[in-house]
Order: structure tokens, then sequence, then C-alpha cells
């Protein structure tokens, strides 16, 4: 753009420096009037753009190139060529009237090529640009849409002030609501003239009131305001409804009176007596608002169903209503702007009658309603077929602040109890709840939600709610999570707010957090074989058991002289292990446990190559079935016997005296430590052995010289 302007200064210069000597040359001081417009408009109308000329020859001709920048996009309805519908006047003293030229659309700007008019016999002109057009949404974080302006002319200066602000936006249209329509078992009566607001209000039919407010005078105005000429219609607002269920009727009234009209339509909810509106046309206008059947999704196309008489017209009362379609439990109507101050900061409200049959629902169900200012056009650039006006959806904020009734009694607003939370817990401690009650101390229906706010700089998400919205009096919880913060004082607060008006309930948290305290340090009493839990040496690779006090904790560890065994069991008072197999060949070692950091005294446990002991119940006959005075195992069978401490050696073993045969000799499938010994029995036994109903001892021996005469003995019976 600024490439742009450079090269019609520079031809404007040189221009001027050539007519300088043909004559005196035409000084003109620029300047509009900026307007606030829609923030939200894609197709707003700026403030006219003046050129006040003087100091030409009386009555010569003016003639050259107009063009205007501005740092948005141009949104003017265009033609096939370009072709704009903004207008240049003149004024030479015979008062204003249309040059004869048409201003083309290039790219951010509009050209007036070839304009020419007369001056006044003092030298004078006035230049007036009107209905330029613009894209408010792109106007920078300022607000501010400006305008920079180039002139070609042989009899014009260069101008003094080529850039001038033309426009602020604002945000046009706030909204307020009573209530949501809530679809409830009991449903809602519906009225035998559905076309009559009083017969709504008779027959007690659920309602809930919509809010309308501008955010500045002018906001919303009629086709007939200055600001929509050109346009297809007036300032819409479309009201879309969802989530109904099957069998709801919705009403609206048809034509809405507002703040500033003899009376205002209202549902008697929000502050104004309840009445359908009465409505007089006056010079000075008030806000009417008329449906507008035929209007499509989007808010544009139909024409409203009321226009308002000639000013000094009689009063009129408004009783009609109208049917919003639902399809699928949702629907939309639009209103538009039929008249309206353009002095005034006027709001208007209206209720949404709701018919539903009794028991037509199992339970609750929540609807939503939206409001947006209308026709949305997701159309940003200059356009031959698009609405104007038009906008881009955008969901109101709260009005309350701009009417003065955020504190209202008949607006919903939560109560708390408790009115504080205080917790307390150690260093990582464990997740704690607090019981919540939320309840409506205002009017209307409360909806609410559940936030945390912390303060700057320090932990979140340490507080949770959940549920953490919902509708009239409620029970939530409070969640305290401890475990990721360091000792000290923390505070957060949840706040319930209201989605109607964004009233708000504060619920300071506190929260202690202390060192946790230091667990007393393990102790051993003792250590012994696993399956005879006798004490006795342990060998390498063994199963052994460590008793003891706080042998329970995280990152438990137990090392055999800084070897560490492998834990199958951890409890307070016992550990089960695997002897590290590198202690093999040693003959003592130092035994410590630690838990929770902190270690145990060393305990010395003294080693051998062959310590072993028989697991209680672990003597298996050939058919894996436990060997005992009423299951015999078979002279000659072979018995499956379970052991640990037996170490890697050879075994011999005998029954009552005679030999029995080592099928096999290791490890146990499956669990580590543990070893199996199977021994094939004698097929006789000598006469003087006990008799075969009383056991018989089984003696299992080890054969190597670290092993010498030391035995294990168990009963067995056979049969």
């Amino acid at each position: 753009m600024s490439r742009h302007i450079s090269l019609l200064a520079l031809s404007l210069v040189l221009l001027s420096a050539a007519a300088r000597a043909q004559g005196p040359l035409l000084t003109c001081v620029t300047s509009a009037v900026p307007l606030t417009v829609r923030a939200e408009g894609v197709t707003e109308r700026i403030g006219d753009i003046v050129f006040l000329c003087s100091g030409g020859a009386p009555n010569a001709d003016v003639t050259g190139n107009l063009t205007i920048f501005l740092n948005v996009a141009i949104t003017n309805r265009i033609s096939a060529n370009n072709a704009v519908d903004a207008q240049l006047y003149y004024d030479n003293g015979a008062g204003l009237q249309l040059a004869p030229v048409t201003g083309y659309l290039n790219g951010p700007a509009v050209s007036f090529n070839g304009f020419g008019a007369p001056l006044s016999p003092t030298g004078t002109l006035t230049l007036r640009l009107e209905n330029i057009r613009a894209n408010a949404t792109q106007a920078p974080s300022s607000g501010l849409i400006t305008a920079s302006l180039a002139v070609n002319s042989a009899n014009i200066l260069p101008l003094s002030q080529s850039t001038l602000t033309v426009a602020q936006t604002s945000p046009s249209l706030f909204d307020g609501f009573s209530n949501r329509l809530i679809c409830s078992q009991l449903g809602s009566p519906l009225p035998n003239n559905t076309a009559s607001f009083a017969a709504f209000l008779a027959a007690k039919t659920t309602f809930a009131s919509t809010r309308l407010t501008e955010g500045f005078a002018s906001a919303l105005e009629p086709l007939s305001n200055q600001a929509n000429f050109h346009a297809d219609s007036g300032e819409r607002i479309l009201i879309s409804y969802y989530g109904f269920p099957p069998g709801a009727r919705l009403f609206v009234p048809t034509v809405v009176a507002g703040s500033d009209a003899l009376t205002p339509t209202a549902g008697g909810d929000l502050g104004v007596p309840a009445n359908g509106g009465t409505y007089a046309p006056t010079s000075s206008g008030s806000l009417l608002l008329s449906i507008v059947p035929g209007a499509d999704s989007t808010g544009a196309g139909g024409k409203p169903v009321y226009q308002p008489g000639p000013i000094g017209s009689n009063p009129v009362n408004f009783d009609a209503m109208t049917e919003v379609t639902l399809t699928s439990g949702t629907g939309s109507i639009t209103y538009e702007v039929v008249d309206a101050s353009s002095f005034l900061q006027e709001s208007a409200q209206f209720p949404t009658f709701l018919g539903l049959p009794a028991y037509s629902v199992s339970g609750v169900v929540q609807t939503t309603e939206n409001v947006t200012i209308a026709p949305v056009s997701s159309a940003p650039q200059a356009s031959p077929t698009a609405a104007i006006p038009r906008f881009v959806a955008t969901n109101p904020a709260p009005d309350c602040s701009l009417i003065g009734d955020c504190g209202a009694s008949y607006y919903p607003k939560p109560s708390v109890l408790p009115t504080s939370l205080s917790f307390n817990a150690v260093a990582g401690g464990k997740l704690q709840s607090h019981y919540v009650h939320i309840a409506n101390s205002g009017g209307g229906l409360l909806e609410w939600t559940a936030t945390v706010q912390y303060p700057p700089n320090s932990p979140q998400d340490w507080i949770s709610v959940s549920p953490n919205s919902g509708i009239g009096a409620t029970n939530t919880f409070a969640y305290f999570d401890p475990s990721q913060l360091t000792p000290g004082n923390y505070s957060a607060t949840i706040v319930i707010s209201s989605g109607l008006t964004g009233s708000q309930t504060p619920l300071p948290v506190t929260a202690t957090i202390s060192v946790p305290p230091t667990p007393p340090p393990p102790a051993i009493a003792g250590v012994t074989n696993a399956a005879s839990g006798a004490v006795t040496t342990l060998v390498a690779g063994s199963l052994a058991t460590v008793y003891g006090t706080n042998l329970a904790g995280s990152q438990l560890t137990v090392l055999f002289n800084n070897q560490p065994a492998t834990v199958v069991y951890q409890g307070p008072t016992q550990i089960n292990l695997i002897v590290p197999t590198a202690l093999a060949g040693l003959t003592s070692a130092q035994l410590t446990v630690t838990a929770n950091g902190i270690t145990s005294a060393p305990y010395p446990v003294k080693l051998s190559a062959f310590a072993p002991a028989i697991f209680p119940g672990a003597i298996l006959n050939q058919d894996a079935t436990p060997n005992g005075p009423n299951n015999e195992a078979a002279l000659g069978s072979v018995l499956q016997i379970f052991l640990t401490g037996a170490g890697n050696g050879t075994l011999t073993a005998t029954l009552t005296g005679q030999p029995a045969g080592i099928q096999y000799f290791g490890p146990a499938p499956g669990i580590d430590g543990l070893q199996q010994l199977n021994v094939t029995l004698p097929l006789l036994l000598p006469v003087e052995s006990p008799a075969l109903t009383a056991p018989q001892p089984l003696t299992i021996c080890g054969t190597g010289t670290e092993w010498f005469n030391v035995c294990i003995h168990a009963q067995v019976y056979v049969k």
C-alpha cells in the first residue's frame, strides 16, 4: 500500500510543479469525523471524508484522480467491472452535487479517476466522499480504521494531511438471559390460543427471557438509516435454539417493543412488567424489532412482517406470537430492526415460551440458546451478491453491566457451603476430597460452572472440582492432590459462576503441606532357611526368610556384602528372598535391609555350600499328590521332593537303609531358588524295617567333601 501512495504522491508533486506556472493552485485541507462502527461488522460505513479546497482561479475547472486506501478491506457492493456504490460529491457554492464519476475498487483502494468540477467565483471547492464500507473485523488492536488519500491533479497542491482516522470499532451487541429453558417431566402447558401473547401469560406457560442491548447508540438501525444506505436490510438479530426434545414447541412475540417504547415488551422476569408492548412512531425513533419470515439460517433474506406507520400515527399494542420451527430439536428466528433512536443506547427483551406435553421426557433436558447480530456471513471482501450489512458470528458478552442490574434479585446467584476449605497433608500424600453444596440464593434457575484460580507464580492443578458444572441446587466435590507439593502453605480460589450474568461466588481454599515423619529404621531379628524356618547356614542361590520390624517400604533393598538379593515377598515383619549366587564359596556375610531410604544395622549370617531343607508338605507321589498316611507311595515308584539349600553337588538317598535311586536333582521349573529331587523308591525293604503302615525314614545326604555327614531326614509312607 505504501508503494502505491509514494508513486501517487510523486506524480502529484511533478504535476503540481508543472501547473504552478499556469496559475494559482488549490490548497486542500482534509478531514473526517470518525464513526463508531460495529466490531463484528464486515460492511461498516466509515465516516465521510471531506476536502476543503481554496486558492484556485475563480470559476476554473478542476480535474484529476482521487484514490482512497484503507488499512482494512473495502467491502462495498461491486458490479461486474469492480465499480462500487461509494459516491463522490462536490460543492462550489451552488449546493452539494453528485460528481459524474464512478469509483472503482482496486485491491485495498477505491479510485475516482477523471473527476471534474468547476470552482466557485471565489476559487473554492468542497469534495465529499460517502458510503465507503470497511471490514471492521480486520481492524488492528487499537480498533482504528484509517484512510490514506492521494490526489493526482494539475490544479491541486499536495495534501497537507494524507492519512485520516475514519472509524473506531466497538462491540455492537450484548445480551442477557433470565434463564435457560429446561425441559422436565412435568412439561409446560400451551394456551388454546397460541397466537396471543396474553394467552401464554394466562396459561402460565414456561418461558425464559432474552435481552438484547446495543453496545453504543446507533449500533442497531433500521434500513432507512443513513448507515444502511444501499443496504439490503436493517440490522438483524439471529436467535438459534438447540437441544429440544421431540414434542417441544417454541413461541416468541412477532414484534418486540424496545426499552424506549411507550410500553416495552417483556415477560416480567427481568425487572420489567410483563406486557406485549405498545409503540408509537416518533421523529426521534425508538427500538422496534420485527420477525422476518423467510429468513435463512444466517439471518439473510425475507422481509419484516411489520413496518412502523408514519410519524404521529396512533399507538399500536402488540399481542401476536410466532412459532419457531424446530427440526430435530433445533430452530432459529430472525428479528430485524425496523425503528431505532440514533441517540440512545437501547435494549429490548422478549420471552421464549415452551410448550411440552407432560411426561414426554424421562428426565431433565437442558437446552441452549445462542444470539448473534446478523445477517451472518464469511465473505470478508467486496462482493456483488453478499448481504449488506453482514457480520461475523460472535457470541455477545453479558449486558448486565450496561443495564446496571448484574446484582439484581431476579438473576440466579450461586451460594456455597462450606464457605471455605482447608486441607492438611504431608508432602507426597494421597488424594483428599471435600463435599461442597451449591445452591441458588437469587431468582430464576441457576446454571453454574466451577473454575480454579491460583495466585501468580504458584503451583497449579492441585485443586479440582467434579462435577464442575450443574443446574440448580447441586452437590459436588473438591479434590485436593498434595502429591506434587513441597512442604509449605498454599492457597487457591474455587470460583462458582452463574452462566447467565457472570455472578460469582468465591470459595477460598488453603492447604498446609508438612514434612513427612521419618519412618523408623528396619531392624533384623533373624534369618532362616525358607523351607524349614530354622536358623541355619544359608546357601548361595537358595530361598531364605528375614524376620524383623519395619521391613516394608518404598525402594526396598536387601544386600549381602553389598550384593543385592532378589526379594520375592515383602511385609512389615518378613522378607522372603533368594540369596545372591555371588556369595558362593564364602562362609559368612553382612546382611542389611534398606526401606524408605533408611538402612538397618548389619546382621551377620553364616554361609555354606550345603544346608538343605524340605518344604512342609512338599513330598509328592509320582502322580503329584501329597504323600501321606492315606496316600502312600508304591515301592518302586518315584517321589518328587521340593527343597532349597542343597547347592549344586551330588546327592544320595536311602529309604529305611535301602538305597533309593536319584532320578533328577536340579532347579524346580518356574520358581527361582526352589530345587526338585526325584527319588526312585526301592522295590523291597528289609525284614526288620517298620511295618508299612508306619512312616518309613528317608535320608538324603550330600556326597561332596564339604558336605560330609550333612544329611536331612524325612518320613514317607509307602505300600
